[in-house]
């Protein structure tokens, strides 16, 4: 009888989702990411220390963003992975995607700025002695995929 339930709502839920227009899931699975939508991970993710920096106000705050940081660098080398599978974005792409992540530094320099270094010279000294070799490693790991980074928002070559 449960298997029978689980059959019917399986398949209401295949319906709703057909009705919906929701794409199958192996078309969801099989659609490679665009050059632009890497570009937008890759600067979310790149950005992230600033915001977990001013998130961090005690002992279960720095775990939290160690391990959103954490998730941030594997993403990133992930990230430098996908973008190797890509061809080389047209000057125009390249134009866009720079503009964009230009606009991006901004809006998060004024919103983040000068309170992030406020924020890390503020915070406890046991909190930033454990805090800010994270941050080193992040940017080291960072540094490891500087190349295929530059390669595709750098000036072409």
């Amino acid at each position: 009888m449960k298997t029978h339930i689980t059959i019917i709502v399986s398949f209401m839920l295949i319906s709703l989702a057909t009705l919906f227009g929701a794409p199958p899931e192996s078309e969801v699975q099989n659609e490679k990411p665009t050059y632009e939508q890497l570009a937008e991970d890759f600067y979310t993710h790149v950005s992230s220390p600033g915001a977990l920096t001013l998130s961090i106000n005690d002992q279960v705050t720095l775990d939290e963003a160690i391990r959103k940081l954490k998730i941030s660098e594997k993403r990133i080398s992930h990230l430098a992975k996908e973008f190797q599978k890509l061809p080389l974005p047209s000057d125009a792409a390249r134009k866009a995607v720079n503009k964009m992540m230009e606009e991006k530094e901004a809006k998060s320099q004024k919103e983040i700025g000068e309170r992030f270094t406020q924020h890390l010279q503020q915070m406890p000294e046991g909190l930033r002695n454990i805090w800010t070799p994270q941050l080193r490693e992040f940017y080291k790991n960072l540094d490891k995929n500087k190349g295929v980074f530059d390669k595709y928002f750098g000036s072409p070559e």
